[in-house]
C-alpha cells in the first residue's frame, strides 16, 4: 500500500490562498493610511500648527489617533487574528491526518483516544507513538510552531499580553529576541536583554505582544508547508 500524502495538492493550494491573501491586505492596509495622510493634510496642519490655539491642538491629536489606528491598530489586529486562523488550518490538517492514518493503517488507538493539553499535542504524540516519528527531523520547522502556539495562545485567550512571570515568558521572549524584525512587545524596550532594561522589567509587568510586520504570518505558512513535506517524507509505515 502506498504511503499517504499529508501535503496534498489542496493544502498547497490553500496555503497558496492563505498567502495571496495576507498580501493583498497588507498592501491595503498602506493604501489607506497614505491616502488617509494625504487626504487630511496632516503637514499643513503640523507645520502651522499654534501650540496656543486650543482648536488646533484638538485638531491635531484628533487626526493623530486616526493614524495611528491606521498604522499600529488595524494592522495589529488583522495580523494576530490572521496568525490565530493559520493555526487554525494547521491544526485541523494535522488531526485529519493522524485520523486518516488509524483508519487506513488500523492503529491501535486513535488521536482522540490520546490525553492532552491541545490537538496539536495529541497529534504529536499520535505521530511518536504510532508514526515512530523523531520530532529532532522536523526542526526548525517545529520550534517554529512551537513558539508560534504559545503566542497565537496568548492572542487567543489573554488579547496578546504577557506577564514577566509567566511560564512562557523565556521561549517567547528568547523567539522575539530572535525575530526581532517582525514582532516585539509594544514597550519599545524588548529587544535589550533583560539585564539591560532591568530597572523596568518586573514579575508582573503586562506586556502587548505587537505582530509589528506582515512578514511573520508570511513566514508561518511557509513553515506549515515545509513541516508537512518534512513530516511525510519522515514516516515510517510497518
Amino acid at each position: 500500500m502506498n504511503k499517504p500524502e499529508i501535503i496534498d495538492s489542496d493544502l498547497e493550494k490553500f496555503l497558496s490562498k492563505f498567502h495571496r491573501y495576507n498580501e493583498m491586505m497588507e498592501k491595503f492596509l498602506i493604501f489607506e493610511f497614505m491616502q488617509g495622510r494625504q487626504n487630511e493634510n496632516v503637514k499643513d496642519l503640523t507645520k502651522n500648527l499654534d501650540l496656543d490655539d486650543e482648536k488646533q491642538r484638538d485638531e491635531f491629536f484628533s487626526l493623530s489617533r486616526k493614524f495611528s489606528e491606521q498604522a499600529i491598530f488595524y494592522p495589529q489586529s488583522f495580523r494576530t487574528s490572521f496568525l490565530a486562523q493559520i493555526f487554525t488550518v494547521l491544526e485541523h490538517n494535522l488531526v485529519d491526518f493522524c485520523e486518516y492514518h488509524h483508519h487506513i493503517y488500523k492503529s491501535d488507538f486513535s488521536v482522540k483516544d490520546l490525553k492532552g493539553s491541545s490537538e496539536i499535542d495529541k497529534c504529536k504524540l499520535y505521530l511518536k507513538k504510532a508514526c515512530k516519528i523523531d520530532f529532532k527531523n522536523l526542526n526548525p520547522e517545529w520550534s517554529f510552531i512551537e513558539n508560534v502556539r504559545k503566542i497565537r495562545n496568548l492572542i487567543v485567550h489573554q488579547k496578546g499580553q504577557i506577564t514577566g512571570n509567566h511560564r512562557n515568558w523565556n521561549p517567547i521572549f528568547q523567539f522575539i529576541c530572535s525575530n526581532k524584525d517582525i514582532i516585539g512587545y509594544s514597550q519599545g524596550i524588548e529587544y535589550m536583554e533583560k539585564s539591560d532594561f532591568e530597572e523596568f522589567h518586573q514579575d508582573d509587568s503586562i506586556y502587548d505582544i505587537e505582530i509589528s510586520a506582515r512578514k511573520l504570518n508570511s513566514e508561518f505558512l511557509k513553515t506549515i508547508k515545509i513541516f508537512f513535506t518534512k513530516l511525510n517524507n519522515e514516516i515510517k509505515f510497518e
